[in-house]
C-alpha cells in the first residue's frame, strides 16, 4: 500500500512499531528527532536560524542534554514546564528536551500579557518556566507560585551567555533516552480565541502523528527534501505543527524567524535557504502582495498553504498575479492539533477550504445537532484520534464544546454537493439586527473581498447616531485606488446587489484604514473594532 492510500491510523501503528512502541506508549521526541540519528541521518540539516544551520545530531544532543538537566532538577513525569520565548533554536531544543523527559511542554507566546501568563501557570500548576532573557524581569514573580521550582532565563540559542546555557553545559554527555508519563500528554497550547480567559489545550504524543500522515504526507507530499517556513508562530497549533513537528517527522528541515512575521523578513529567509513550503495566514499574503519586489524571492517555493482565516477571491486572484506558486487554503483547530480540511494540489476550489483529510470525521449540524443538507449553513464538528476530549481544568467549557465524542467548533460552515467545505465565520461573531435578523459578518466580508479595490475588510455591528445597531465595514483598499466616498458607495452597492431581497444586509458606514488590528496569533482582532458587545445596543423592530 502506498503512503498516499494507507490510512493514517495504520501508518501511525507501523511507524511506532519501528521503535518497539505503540501509539499509546510512544514518545514523539524519539520518532521525530532521535530516530533520525539512530538510522544514520543525523548529519542532515534540521533547522536554519539566525544565519546558522543545525543538524539533527546537534538538535538531538542539545535536547537530550536538556532532558537530563530537567531530570536532575527534579522535574517528574507529567510535570508541566512553561516555555515562553520567540521561535528560535532554543525553543526547538527545549521543546524536545521537555517532551523526551516525559514532562509536558506548555508553549506560550512571549507577547502574552503578564496576568495571562500567571493565569496559565496557575491553571496547569507549572513546575518550571524557561523564559526568554528579555522577559525574566517582568515574569520573575512566577517563582512565588506554589510548586514552581525555578524561572530560568534563556537566549535564542542554547550555547553560551544565558542561565539555561550554563545549566545545560554542566550536564555530562547524555544518552538519547525518552520517558512517557501515564496520561500520554506531551504538549499544551492556548486557544487563540478573542473572548474570555484562554483555554489550555493539551495534546498526547500520538496526536501529531495522525495529523502528519493525514495532512503533511497525503495532502502536501512532504519529503525529506522540503525546507519549510511558517509565518504562524510555534505558540499556535498551526505554527508548531508546520515549523517543527511536521518537518521533523519526515526528516525535512525548517527555517525559524524570531522576529514578528512580516513579509520582508519571511521572504528574505525563503530566498536565503531555498524554502519549498510556506505556511501563512491570508493577512500575511495581503501584506506581501503590497510589496511587488518580494515576488522574486519566492521562486523556490512549490506550495503556499494558508489557514487561520478565510481566503477571499480577490486575495486569491491577487496572489495569482503576484506569484505563480499554487495557493492551498486549509482549516484546522488547536483542539485537533493541525489542519484537517484542505484543498489539494491542482484540485483547489475557489472560496473553499477543501475536503477533510483521512482519519477524521467531519459534520455540519444545525442547532439540534442534526446534519444539514448541502448548501445549508451549520456549525462544524469533528472527531478523530488526534482530537482532545477536554480542556485542561475547565469543566464548564469542556461540556460546552465536547459532546458525544465530537469537538463542536465555533465556526459556521456549508458543504457543496462535491464534498467541498466553505467557512462562513464564527458563530459567536454573529450580529443581531432588528428583531431576530442575524447577520454573519464573514458572509459580507467574503463578498467585499471579491471587489478589486478591497485588500482586507472586516464587518462589525456598531451603533448609529440613535444608538441602534447597524453594519459597519472597515476596509483596507488596494493601493491602486485611494479611499473615497464614491468607493464607499460602490462597496455598499456591492452588498445590496448580492442580497437584493435581504434588506437588513446593508452596509451603513464604511471606514477606510491602512491596516486592521490583529491578535498575537495573527488573526483579525474584532474586539478592537467593536468596543461594545451587541447586547449593549438597542434594536428597532
Amino acid at each position: 500500500m502506498s503512503p498516499a492510500t494507507e490510512s493514517p491510523a495504520a501508518a501511525v501503528v507501523a511507524l511506532c512499531r519501528t521503535i518497539g512502541s505503540t501509539p499509546e506508549t510512544v514518545n514523539h521526541a524519539e520518532l521525530m528527532l532521535y530516530q533520525h540519528c539512530y538510522e544514520g541521518r543525523g548529519a542532515a540539516s534540521a533547522l536554519y536560524f539566525d544565519g546558522e544551520t543545525y543538524s539533527y545530531d546537534q538538535i538531538a544532543e542539545a535536547s537530550a542534554r536538556c532532558a537530563m538537566w530537567l531530570q536532575n532538577l527534579g522535574i517528574q513525569l507529567g510535570d508541566r514546564v512553561i516555555l515562553s520565548m520567540p521561535d528560535s533554536g532554543t525553543l526547538a531544543v527545549t521543546y524536545f528536551g521537555v517532551v523526551a523527559s516525559g514532562a509536558i511542554a506548555i508553549v506560550l507566546d512571549p507577547r502574552l500579557a503578564i496576568e495571562e501568563t500567571f493565569y496559565v501557570a496557575q491553571l496547569c500548576e507549572a513546575r518550571l518556566a524557561i523564559i526568554h532573557d528579555k522577559l525574566v524581569g517582568r515574569l520573575v514573580g512566577l517563582r512565588s507560585l506554589p510548586g514552581m521550582k525555578a524561572v530560568i532565563g534563556a537566549g535564542l540559542t542554547w550555547a553560551g551567555g544565558s542561565e539555561l546555557a550554563t545549566a545545560m553545559a554542566a550536564v555530562q554527555r547524555p544518552d538519547y533516552v525518552v520517558r512517557r508519563n501515564s496520561t500520554g500528554h506531551a504538549y499544551g497550547l492556548l486557544s487563540s480565541g478573542s473572548t474570555g480567559r484562554p483555554k489550555l489545550i493539551v495534546h498526547r504524543h500520538q496526536d501529531i502523528l495522525h495529523g502528519y500522515f493525514g495532512f503533511a504526507r497525503q495532502v502536501l507530499g512532504l519529503t525529506a527534501a522540503d525546507r519549510v517556513i511558517s509565518a504562524a508562530k510555534m505558540t499556535t497549533g498551526y505554527g508548531l505543527g508546520c515549523s517543527l513537528l511536521m518537518p521533523f517527522a519526515q526528516g525535512a528541515s525548517a527555517a525559524l524567524v524570531s522576529e514578528p512575521p512580516g513579509s520582508e523578513v519571511i521572504s528574505t529567509t525563503i530566498q536565503e535557504y531555498g524554502c519549498t513550503l510556506l505556511f501563512a495566514q491570508p493577512r500575511f499574503l495581503a501584506d506581501a502582495i503590497s510589496t511587488p519586489r518580494l515576488a522574486d524571492r519566492l521562486r523556490s517555493l512549490r506550495l503556499v498553504i494558508t489557514g487561520g482565516e478565510p481566503l477571499g477571491t480577490a486575495l486569491s486572484n491577487s496572489w495569482a498575479r503576484f506569484c505563480p506558486v499554487e495557493l492551498l487554503d486549509s482549516y484546522g483547530n488547536t483542539e485537533v492539533g493541525f489542519l484537517y480540511i484542505s484543498n489539494r494540489p491542482n484540485k483547489a476550489r475557489p472560496n473553499s477550504v477543501g475536503k477533510p483529510i483521512q482519519g477524521v470525521s467531519v459534520e455540519i449540524v444545525d442547532q439540534s445537532g442534526k446534519p444539514v443538507l448541502p448548501g445549508q449553513l451549520g456549525q462544524l464538528r469533528v472527531r478523530g484520534p488526534m482530537v482532545i476530549d477536554a480542556y485542561w481544568n475547565d469543566r464548564a467549557r469542556t461540556e460546552q464544546s465536547f459532546q458525544d465524542g465530537w469537538f463542536v467548533t465555533s465556526d459556521m460552515f456549508s458543504l457543496d454537493r462535491d464534498g467541498y467545505y466553505y467557512i462562513h465565520g464564527r458563530s459567536d461573531h454573529m450580529i443581531k439586527l432588528g428583531c431576530g435578523d442575524w447577520v454573519n459578518p464573514n458572509e459580507l466580508e467574503m463578498v467585499l473581498l471579491q471587489h478589486p479595490s478591497v485588500r482586507e475588510c472586516a464587518v462589525v455591528g456598531a451603533p448609529d447616531s440613535d444608538g441602534l445597531t447597524v453594519l459597519k465595514a472597515f476596509v483596507v483598499p488596494e493601493g491602486r485606488r485611494p479611499p473615497s466616498q464614491a468607493l464607499a458607495i460602490e462597496l455598499g452597492k456591492t452588498i445590496k446587489d448580492y442580497w437584493p431581497l435581504q434588506e437588513y444586509k446593508r452596509i451603513h458606514t464604511v471606514e477606510f484604514s491602512s491596516a486592521l488590528p490583529k491578535t498575537i496569533a495573527g488573526k483579525l482582532d474584532r474586539g478592537q473594532l467593536r468596543p461594545q458587545s451587541m447586547t449593549e445596543f438597542s434594536y428597532r423592530c
